[in-house]
């Protein structure tokens, strides 16, 4: 868990329980109700995600379920869901950590594939595994020339990430929803995202270090997201 450890910062354990709060809204299809539940992100807390994890390997009492009208049929299986975030994030090749942490939590993915296999600890599991894949992303991408970067070619790796404009924040939502959903962010989506990258850098440093970690925040919110998941 090289990469979400990374995620942490000052604030200890904070942006990691607002991240999963965020991909549990992504999860939840951004639905009125949980959308007003947890409006305020930065208030969540770990009794909050305690609450939405169903019984079993993860804990907790909740369960996390796909709205009604969702589209979705099936969801990658335990086989299927490394290559899947390797696709869509076109690093070709996973790091050794990604790979040993695929074999780690290839137990809280589903065996079949069915979406009503979908559950808390199953999303939990892809956030930890996304993280590893950004990382992967995120340094191919410095090393990669601006113009020639796939997500991040507005982005300064050399500076901080105060540096980085809204339109460049929107530029990498746009391109990390075409790659990891296979369309557009909706404005709903848009915002959130919007927001949780202004909260990542409030609660952050402005070191070139800090701008690694805000872009892999939002690559691992996103992968880890149902449409990321689903088939």
């Amino acid at each position: 868990m090289k990469h979400m450890n990374e995620m942490k910062n000052n604030s200890g354990n904070e942006i990691k329980v607002w991240m999963l709060g965020l991909v549990f809204l992504l999860a939840s299809g951004c639905n009125n109700a949980f959308v007003h539940k947890y409006e305020d992100l930065s208030s969540l807390n770990q009794g909050d995600l305690g609450s939405l994890l169903p019984p079993g390997p993860g804990g907790g009492n909740g369960d996390l379920k796909i709205i009604d009208g969702a589209r979705t049929t099936s969801v990658v299986h335990s086989g299927q869901v490394l290559d899947n975030m390797v696709a869509i994030s076109g690093i070709e090749e996973p790091s050794a950590a990604a790979k040993s942490l695929y074999e780690e939590k290839k137990g809280s993915f589903s065996e079949n594939g069915k979406a009503n296999t979908l559950n808390a600890p199953m999303i939990m599991a892809a956030a930890s595994l996304g993280g590893e894949v950004c990382g992967d992303l995120v340094n191919k991408e410095k090393g990669t020339a601006a113009a020639e970067r796939r997500i991040f070619p507005q982005v300064n790796f050399g500076s901080g990430p105060n540096n980085v404009s809204n339109t460049a924040r929107m530029d990498i939502i746009r391109r990390l929803a075409r790659s990891f959903w296979g369309r557009n962010e909706t404005d709903t989506e848009l915002q959130l995202l919007q927001d949780a990258m202004a909260e990542v850098i409030a609660a952050g440093g402005n070191q070139a270090a800090d701008t690694d970690r805000f872009a892999l925040y939002v690559c691992t919110v996103m992968i880890a997201s149902l449409d990321a998941l689903e088939l």
